[in-house]
């Protein structure tokens, strides 16, 4: 408990979200569907499950500079990160860093922000000088899909390095076909620890 080394991967505690685990989370698997599908639609991406936890960081805690998808397995395409930290600040750190081909790019954990990004983009967590929470969701193909296609990533090796879609729930409204995007804000809004 409390601080850890940082000389760790990474300082988070996390706990998986089931559908079963009552009318919050399984409304928000229920809106990470609905984003999933509507990101099919978009992007052509053939995803079909999701994972999602929360994540919780003591005050001294980060992430070391990783990929969400694991080596040598293409089936996560996209991770998501939502946000449920009230009021704040930069002096409190914790940023979210995208190492991007143009360079960095720090996102603070904000309440109401979300970011979406390639699972195979590599990014950290800087350490955050309080509690920081959020939740990380991981749209992927299935595994039979996964190893019909473990050759092939599609196109991503085409020339797209990377997708971000930051997103803040107030202004969400101005989005075209944001259903999806709308409804897992809601979602998350009520779920804020």
């Amino acid at each position: 408990a409390g601080h850890r080394s940082s000389g760790m991967t990474r300082g988070d505690s996390t706990h998986w979200i089931e559908e079963d685990q009552g009318t919050a989370t399984t409304a928000y698997l229920s809106a990470l569907h609905a984003l999933r599908a509507s990101m099919n639609r978009q992007l052509f991406l053939g995803m079909q499950e999701v994972e999602a936890h929360f994540a919780c960081y003591p005050a001294g805690a980060g992430y070391k500079r990783h990929r969400d998808r694991f080596q040598g397995s293409n089936s996560r395409m996209l991770s998501l990160v939502t946000y449920l930290n009230d009021d704040w600040q930069g002096a409190d750190g914790g940023a979210l860093r995208l190492y991007l081909p143009e360079g960095t790019m720090d996102v603070l954990p904000q309440a109401c922000m979300s970011v979406c990004f390639l699972s195979e983009t590599e990014h950290g967590v800087l350490p955050a000088k309080r509690e920081r929470l959020s939740i990380a969701a991981l749209m992927r193909t299935s595994q039979m899909q996964q190893r019909a296609c473990r050759h092939h990533t599609g196109w991503v090796d085409g020339g797209v390095a990377a997708i971000i879609v930051l997103f803040d729930v107030l202004h969400i409204h101005r989005l075209s076909h944001a259903g999806p995007l709308v409804q897992l804000a809601q979602v998350t809004s009520q779920m804020r620890i």
